[in-house]
């Protein structure tokens, strides 16, 4: 978990507290939604070759798993004889992890961001990607953040993008110096947002303090405005008083003020959040 420096930072910056009757209740949630790990699919012939060596790289050159085919080779000889050999290869441990589905032999990385390209040789062996890697975007301070109402990890978080999602809180504004440092992103976001894989404060209770402040869509929102989750393009986990295509949460949250421009040009509102 972080901590907030409410002192260091501007008025009305997206993720910042407002007000200190009491401090808000805060979850650890790890952005993660939306993320696909890659698998590859490595085909078995239906009549493999007799006496001949199959043999499966990993793309980085760290790893070699071989199986030779006996006198009467058989498709599921061939399975069970690569499958065994990838399983007892750490290289491919530490990378994915192998199975079997129907005639096939599949490779699922362990992780999120991990390309296991691989690269067979023997006769009529292929493998291709059947599921490619997804990295989400980032997920920037002061937006709500969701799950997907078919995620069965009460952990995994990330921005709204279906009108089913489920929302959780709003992630809180942390110091750049209590990031994480940034895996395989290649990138730095400057301190405003929550990589993929991270661990997010998340608000889901902001008490009898003043709220805190969440970007949103329009201008010209009123206290009386009931509050809505943006799933727009651009626009998702922003507050917005729009009521089609949107997620309701207005038993839950209210907006506490008319928007304003941010220091760097966000617009922001004043919101109290508040779950059981």
């Amino acid at each position: 978990m972080r901590y907030n420096y409410n002192l260091q930072f501007d008025r009305a910056t997206p993720g910042m507290g407002e007000g200190s009757i009491n401090f808000p209740r805060v979850k650890a949630l790890v952005s993660v939604k939306n993320a696909v790990k890659e698998v590859w699919t490595l085909a078995i012939p239906a009549s493999p070759a007799s006496s001949t060596v199959y043999t499966v790289r990993l793309n980085n050159g760290l790893g070699t798993a071989r199986f030779t085919t006996d006198a009467s080779a058989t498709q599921a000889e061939l399975q069970a004889g690569l499958l065994n050999a990838i399983r007892v290869n750490p290289a491919f441990g530490r990378r994915g992890i192998a199975s079997v589905s129907g005639n096939n032999v599949l490779f699922t990385a362990l992780e999120y961001g991990i390309e296991n390209i691989l690269v067979v040789t023997g006769a009529s062996l292929t493998a291709t990607v059947t599921t490619a890697m997804i990295i989400p975007l980032p997920v920037p301070f002061g937006r709500f953040v969701a799950r997907a109402n078919t995620e069965t990890d009460p952990k995994v978080a990330g921005l709204p993008t279906a009108t089913t999602d489920v929302i959780l809180g709003i992630t809180r504004i942390v110091k750049d110096i209590e990031m994480q440092p940034l895996i395989y992103q290649g990138a730095n976001y400057s301190g405003t947002t929550y990589p993929y894989q991270d661990v997010m404060d998340v608000v889901d209770r902001t008490g009898e303090s003043s709220g805190i402040w969440v970007e949103c869509v329009e201008t010209d929102i009123t206290i009386n405005d009931a509050v809505y989750v943006s799933i727009a393009a651009g626009h998702e986990g922003k507050a917005t008083k729009v009521t089609s295509g949107t997620i309701n949460i207005s038993a839950k949250a209210e907006f506490k003020c008319s928007p304003v421009v941010t220091s760097t040009g966000a617009v922001c509102v004043l919101i109290g959040f508040n779950v059981p």
